[in-house]
């Protein structure tokens, strides 16, 4: 369940970091999943949206939905 204060989202559309998994998840024009909620969270205009019990991606919203995914071994980004 709980979202860890250290998990790191990947926003890698080109594969830079060389991790095909994160580079796929990452989606420029997401649909925003139905149950995702808002946390609250402001950023330049941009809300954070999360699907409860789900830390597996998370979603930037402003006037278009980006999808970034939870890079499970964080330290290929170091």
């Amino acid at each position: 369940g709980d979202v860890q204060s250290s998990a790191t989202y990947v926003r890698d559309p080109d594969n830079v970091f060389g991790d095909d998994a994160t580079s796929r998840g990452f989606d420029l024009n997401a649909p925003l999943p139905k149950g995702a909620v808002d946390t609250g969270y402001r950023r330049q205009g941009v809300s954070l949206w999360m699907i409860p019990y789900d830390a597996s991606e998370i979603f930037l919203v402003d006037d278009r939905v980006e999808r970034w995914p939870r890079d499970l071994d964080p330290s290929l980004c170091a």
